[in-house]
């Protein structure tokens, strides 16, 4: 995501929300700040979901084909018109596993990136253009575990933003 995506596209209007957790036995909210060293951007906002919200919510309103409590080490995408009521909607796609299936949000991001600025230039040449670039136009939700980069000694500090997820923390997401 960081080198595909957010370097390739640094003037792209996308905001990547990472919702990591605890999967594998050497995660651990100590090496949070190690994890979130891997997307160092500013459209980047981190949380540390130590209940697992995120992936048990997911996982039952988005994915509920998935086998398993929750899902994890997946993505959602999203474009600009997507809307929360029950469940953020549309959903452009999703994959799962992050490293198996991150080909294809790279392409799907660049086939949008293609289609928002041939529309950007169509509508800055346009005398009614009405707030076109002032809302997010994709949405990425990462939801990962697994961040073996860092381990559970790791006390490295980021100035990364980071907070907990919750239930009120996914609405402002995706809403």
């Amino acid at each position: 995501m960081q080198k595909e995506v957010l370097e390739k596209y640094p003037s792209l209007n996308i905001q990547v929300y990472s919702i990591w957790f605890s999967m594998l036995p050497w995660d651990s909210p100590l090496a949070f700040p190690s994890a979130q060293k891997t997307m160092s951007d500013p459209r980047v906002t981190h949380f540390w979901d130590k209940e697992k919200i995120a992936g048990r919510w997911f996982k039952e309103n988005v994915t509920p084909d998935y086998q398993g409590t929750l899902i994890w080490d997946v993505y959602y995408l999203y474009g600009a018109e997507a809307e929360w009521s029950n469940t953020p909607q549309p959903l452009l796609i999703w994959g799962r596993t992050i490293m198996d299936k991150h080909q294809e949000l790279s392409q799907e991001i660049s086939r949008l990136a293609g289609e928002k600025i041939k529309n950007r230039a169509a509508h800055l040449q346009s005398r009614y253009s009405n707030g076109f670039l002032s809302k997010r136009e994709l949405k990425v939700i990462l939801i990962e575990g697994g961040f073996g980069g860092g381990r559970a000694g790791s006390r490295s500090r980021s100035s990364q933003r980071r907070g907990p997820a919750s239930a009120v923390g996914l609405r402002q997401i995706c809403g």
